[in-house]
């Protein structure tokens, strides 16, 4: 039970002076701050008594483990009540003053969970991408909290590159570290010591620069994160930026959103859950109508498609409050694993895709 776990890691972790925190998904740590705000009451009481609310569901043996790490801590108690008496909630940059850095993925479509994550802290703290890393082997070395590149770790594996645009073609070209360019994006292919050969990891990355010869690389998104409906190749990179534009030009604050390739009417249909609710329904139609400007700007053939009416008018799906959390939480029960879940930002209907989750329907205007 994930919600227990969180809560019982945000027990302990509330006791201690946190100056460091480490993990893959920025998800995970956006949790477990919501997690402590939404259940700050009982994490008080527990502090304050030393105890672990007796209402979560634990194996008694473990709980009596647990309950034997615990002591009462009353002045700490006293001290959340205090930050929660001033901020309104229970601020981490109040109960972890000596914070000083946050390791997570930053690149592909997480980074709009990293973005939102950053928002719960002061500008100075660190946000360094831990990196590209996989199951099959560790490719960059993190160098700086611009942005989320790292320097290609050439000592440990051997690597080649197919551009971004010529890749499943006939005569697609394959490129060593020594020959890719700046500013290109290009599909790896990994050799490792252990035993894999020209491995296709499915990611794209993108060459943000070079320290001396070598390529400093960020992780773009996964290969095959396209849809295409109508010829349109529309790719997630193109929806991340177009979503964060067209949030700066309406000014309606995204909570979470997932655009769905909608095939029966020829389509798309971007489900958002929007931070604050109920919004206006001419902002709603505002953000709408900017999203399909800005995929148009950035796809010459999503706005061929849009114009000759090939493709259907874009519609915003305004969903019920909590539907991100309840559609994690569905995948997490049929064993997803949760330090590793990334919800797909574009894709095609899945079964979690709930129609009664849809609160409200905004479509663009025709062409």
């Amino acid at each position: 039970d994930y919600n227990v776990k969180y809560y019982a890691i945000m027990r302990f972790a509330l006791e201690h002076s946190v100056s460091f925190i480490i993990t893959a998904n920025p998800s995970t740590i956006l949790r477990l701050l919501t997690a402590a705000d939404e259940h700050r009451e009982e994490l008080v009481r527990d502090m304050h008594d030393g105890t672990l609310a007796p209402d979560l569901d634990i194996d008694s043996n473990l709980r009596s483990e647990l309950r034997g790490r615990l002591r009462p801590n009353p002045a700490r108690a006293k001290e959340l009540e205090r930050i929660v008496a001033e901020a309104g909630f229970l601020d981490p940059q109040a109960y972890w003053p000596r914070l000083e850095m946050i390791g997570c993925w930053k690149g592909g479509s997480v980074g709009v969970t990293a973005d939102r994550l950053r928002a719960w802290f002061r500008p100075g703290l660190s946000f360094r991408d831990i990196g590209l890393l996989a199951s099959e082997a560790a490719m960059s070395l993190p160098i700086s909290d611009d942005g989320a590149g790292g320097i290609l770790a050439v000592d440990t594996n051997f690597y080649e590159f197919v551009p971004e645009v010529e890749m499943g073609s006939a005569n697609q070209r394959v490129f060593t570290a020594s020959q890719i360019e700046e500013g290109e994006e290009y599909n790896i292919l990994l050799t490792t010591a252990s035993g894999l050969y020209r491995y296709d990891m499915n990611d794209v990355v993108r060459v943000v620069g070079f320290h001396r010869r070598t390529p400093i690389i960020e992780f773009a998104r996964k290969g095959r994160d396209m849809v295409n409906l109508t010829g349109e190749k529309l790719h997630v990179g193109q929806l991340i930026q177009a979503m964060s534009e067209a949030q700066r030009v309406t000014g309606v604050a995204v909570e979470h959103y997932r655009a769905v390739g909608n095939i029966e009417d020829c389509c798309y249909d971007i489900k958002v859950e929007v931070k604050q609710s109920p919004a206006p329904d001419e902002a709603l139609t505002g953000l709408c109508g900017s999203i399909d400007e800005q995929l148009a700007r950035l796809n010459i053939e999503y706005d061929q498609k849009r114009a000759s009416g090939r493709l259907g008018p874009l519609r915003i799906h305004l969903m019920r409050e909590g539907w991100h959390q309840r559609r994690r939480q569905a995948k997490l029960a049929r064993g997803a694993r949760d330090a590793q879940f990334k919800d797909a930002l574009l894709g095609l209907p899945d079964a979690d895709d709930d129609p009664a989750e849809v609160a409200q329907v905004i479509e663009a205007g025709r062409r």
